[in-house]
Formats: structure tokens, sequence, C-alpha cells
């Protein structure tokens, strides 16, 4: 039998970009969790925020970009 890990990875949203959030995932963190290695754009467009209003991605407090 095949075992698929699931992942999790924790997003913050600051300033304008939490008002894409809907009412129950605030304050400003979100978690999504996934398998495989789907591309953060597609992360954060899952979590509700459309990735064009992004401005910076920091992954550990390193700024990256999207993938």
């Amino acid at each position: 039998m095949l075992v698929t890990m699931v992942k999790e990875a924790l997003f913050k949203f600051h300033g304008p970009l939490r008002d894409f959030y809907p009412l129950n995932r605030k304050p400003d963190w979100g978690t999504y969790r996934f398998t495989g290695s789907p591309a953060v754009k597609d992360a954060v467009e899952a979590l509700g925020v459309p990735h064009p209003e992004v401005g910076a991605i920091l992954l550990n407090g390193k700024s990256v970009r999207f993938k």
C-alpha cells in the first residue's frame, strides 16, 4: 500500500492582503495542506489571495520569487 505524506505550509499575509481572507480565517495566518510540490503561486491562490497582489514573499526570512 502506498502512503501519501500530507505536508503543511503556513502563510502570513499583511496589510490589504488580509482583506482577501474569509472572516473565518482571521487573523492573518493561513494553513495550506498539500501533497507533491505545488507552486507557491498555487498555494497563495488556494488561500484566497490573488497572486498578482503579492508584493514580496519571504521563506524562512529570505526573499524568494514565485516559481
